[in-house]
């Protein structure tokens, strides 16, 4: 099984970070925030599409779990950023698009976590995978 090295780890951190991955979700979801770590899939899609491209793109692909282009990734994210999720299955290319593979990444607080999506989404692909 491939390994995540830490400096991958640090690095989609540090992108997160810097794109404002939890504050955004913080400021979008209001006091949601804080009762479940997974917002309403369609109400939450419809605030995105007040958010520049490249956060909307951001929220789609990691909190939703929707397709993104690859062409509309800069080569620098493709290669920082995508090839590590795809070593580890938590992502994958093909057709040219990035898929989540059914898992999503929530945030709370700073702390970044993957898990399945939730039931609830039209996104999900295992309906009987715990959340």
């Amino acid at each position: 099984m491939p390994r995540l090295l830490e400096s991958d780890i640090e690095i989609l951190r540090k992108y997160l970070n810097a794109m404002g991955f939890d504050t955004l979700q913080r400021i979008l979801r209001g006091s949601h925030y804080f009762a479940d770590p997974w917002p309403h899939f369609w109400p939450f899609r419809q605030k995105l599409l007040l958010l520049h491209p490249t956060f909307k793109a951001l929220f789609e692909q990691f909190l939703l779990g929707l397709p993104q282009g690859l062409a509309n990734m800069d080569h620098t994210f493709r290669t920082r950023v995508v090839r590590p999720l795809e070593q580890l299955g938590l992502a994958e290319s093909r057709s040219g698009y990035m898929y989540a593979n059914g898992l999503g990444l929530t945030s709370f607080l700073g702390t970044y976590l993957w898990a399945s999506l939730p039931p609830a989404y039209p996104t999900c692909q295992n309906l009987e995978a715990p959340v």
